[in-house]
C-alpha cells in the first residue's frame, strides 16, 4: 500500500495523501481523486499547500489538470511517475471488477419458474463465484454497528413482475467469533424485517433474538438510513426487478407454480456440513434444485 505520508524530491516538506474513488457501481467513470495536504510546522499565518489530482486509472493520466505553479506541476508529475505499480494495478482491477459486475447484472436471467413462485433473491445469489464462501458481495450487504454488536445486514428481493410489494426484505446477522475456527467469524440470522422504498421498516420474523432487541436495532437502522442510502436501495430494487422482468420474457409455465415455501428462509439452521456443498450443486435434500435455490436459503450461516 502507498504510505499515508510521503516526501518528494521536487519539493521540500511532507504531504499526507488521501484517495477517493467512485464507489457507485452504476457509474461508468474510471477516476480516482488524490488529495495531497502539506503537514508540519509553518510560519504564522502561512496556509498549508493543498494539491488535488484527478487521475484516469486505466491510462494513469491526470484529468483536466488545473493551472499550477511550476513547482506544483513538478510535484504532481513525480507523484504520478512514482505511484507504486502494484497500487495502480489494484485500482485497475477494482474498476474492471465493477464493470464485470454490471455486465453480469445487465445480462442475468433467473429461472422463470422460481421468479413466478415468488422466491426471494439476493445479489449474492446472482454474483457469487461457485464454492467461494469468503467472497465479499459488492451489493446488498451492509455492515451495521449497534452498540457493541456488529451486524451484517443482507437484502433479499421478490423479483416477480406481477408482484407490487415495493419492498425489500432484510436479514440481520450478528457477527461472532467462530470458536471452532480461530480467526474467522460466523454470521447467523437473528431476525428479519421488511423495508419499504421510502425507508419505513417493520419487523417480519424473529429467528434468534428477542422482540425488544430487534425493535431497537430496527429503529437505529431506520434512523441511520439517509436519502443517499435510500436512493441506492431504490436503484438496487429496480435492478432486481429488471432482472425479474427479463427472466420472464417468453415464459409460459407448463403447470401452475407451487405455493411459495416461506419456511426455506425461516427454518432452523441445518447441519454445518452443508457448507461443503457447492452453491450450484444439486441440493442434498433431493428436491432436484440447485443447493443455492433450495436448502441454502434456510442455512444462512456465513463464514468471514
Amino acid at each position: 500500500m502507498i504510505p499515508e505520508v510521503v516526501s518528494f524530491a521536487s519539493r521540500a516538506g511532507r504531504y499526507r495523501i488521501l484517495s477517493f474513488r467512485c464507489n457507485d457501481i452504476a457509474c461508468t467513470c474510471t477516476e480516482t481523486t488524490f488529495k495531497l495536504r502539506e503537514i508540519g510546522k509553518r510560519k504564522q499565518g502561512e496556509r498549508p499547500s493543498k494539491i488535488v489530482i484527478r487521475v484516469d486509472v486505466p491510462s494513469w493520466k491526470e484529468n483536466s489538470p488545473p493551472a499550477r505553479s511550476p513547482e506544483e506541476a513538478e510535484l504532481v508529475a513525480e507523484f504520478l511517475r512514482d505511484y507504486p505499480e502494484s497500487e495502480r494495478n489494484r485500482l485497475r482491477d477494482w474498476y474492471r471488477e465493477r464493470d464485470h459486475t454490471m455486465r453480469r447484472l445487465n445480462e442475468c436471467r433467473l429461472d422463470p419458474a422460481e421468479v413466478a413462485e415468488g422466491l426471494l433473491f439476493s445479489f449474492r445469489d446472482i454474483l457469487a463465484p461457485p464454492d467461494d464462501p469468503f467472497w465479499v458481495c459488492p451489493l446488498g450487504e451492509t455492515w451495521f454497528d449497534d452498540g457493541d454488536v456488529k451486524y451484517l445486514v443482507t437484502e433479499h428481493y421478490c423479483v416477480n413482475p406481477a408482484c407490487e410489494c415495493n419492498q425489500l426484505h432484510l436479514a440481520f446477522h450478528p457477527i461472532r467469533h467462530d470458536l471452532e475456527a480461530p480467526g474467522t467469524y460466523v454470521a447467523e440470522v437473528a431476525f428479519r424485517a421488511k423495508m419499504s422504498l421510502d425507508g419505513r421498516v417493520d419487523l417480519e420474523r424473529l429467528v434468534n433474538a428477542d422482540v425488544a432487541t430487534a425493535r431497537r436495532v430496527l429503529a437505529d437502522w431506520e434512523r441511520d438510513t439517509d436519502e443517499v442510502e435510500l436512493k441506492k436501495q431504490n436503484w438496487r430494487y429496480e435492478k432486481m426487478r429488471q432482472i425479474g422482468r427479463r427472466s420472464m420474457v417468453g415464459y409460459t409455465p407448463d403447470r401452475p407454480a407451487e405455493p411459495r415455501q416461506q419456511q426455506r428462509l425461516d427454518s432452523a439452521p441445518t447441519d454445518p456440513t452443508r457448507k461443503r456443498v457447492g452453491r450450484n450443486d444439486p441440493c442434498p435434500c433431493g428436491s432436484g434444485k440447485k443447493y443455492k435455490r433450495c436448502c441454502a436459503r434456510s442455512d444462512e450461516d456465513a463464514l468471514f
